[in-house]
């Protein structure tokens, strides 16, 4: 479908496909980042081949796709960030193609790993339209600048 499309940057596969094509996103070139759908089950012959650029593969699926001959073909696979469920490392680690890579992590590298309870008072706060709030708000999203400047 996208065969030898250079301009295409990134590709989000949705959660209700279950497989990818033949040679379907083979020699985009310019495909920096894969998004994998949570029911995908399989990548057939050559569907990312020669995809030089891919950095970053975000797969959703708790069990990896099967990957048939070449289907990651030509990828730097030591420079590629594999992105798993939480839980899942091992098992894309030792499945065929997948286990090619060398770098995995295990969630979503969108999503919010740390929330931190501090005191309140010790910095200032903003709305999401990047505005100082003058009043603590006690509910909500609140953005805090820690920042110290010197004089």
């Amino acid at each position: 479908a996208f065969f030898g499309c250079a301009g295409l940057a990134s590709v989000t596969i949705p959660d209700n496909v279950t497989s990818i094509g033949m040679a379907a996103f083979k020699d985009c070139t310019g495909l920096t980042s894969l998004t994998i759908g949570s029911n995908v089950t399989s990548l057939s012959f050559s569907a990312f081949r020669n995809c030089t650029a891919l950095k970053e593969i975000t797969s959703k699926a708790t069990t990896p796709p099967a990957c048939y001959d070449q289907a990651f073909g030509g990828i730097d696979k030591s420079n590629c960030i594999v992105y798993v469920p939480i839980g899942c490392q091992a098992l894309y680690q030792s499945a065929n193609q997948w286990k090619d890579f060398k770098n995995f992590t295990e969630g979503d590298p969108t999503s919010i790993s740390q929330v931190n309870t501090a005191d309140r008072r010790e910095a200032q706060s903003y709305d999401l339209q990047g505005r100082r709030l003058n009043v603590q708000p006690q509910h909500g999203i609140i953005i805090k600048n820690k920042r110290k400047f010197l004089k």
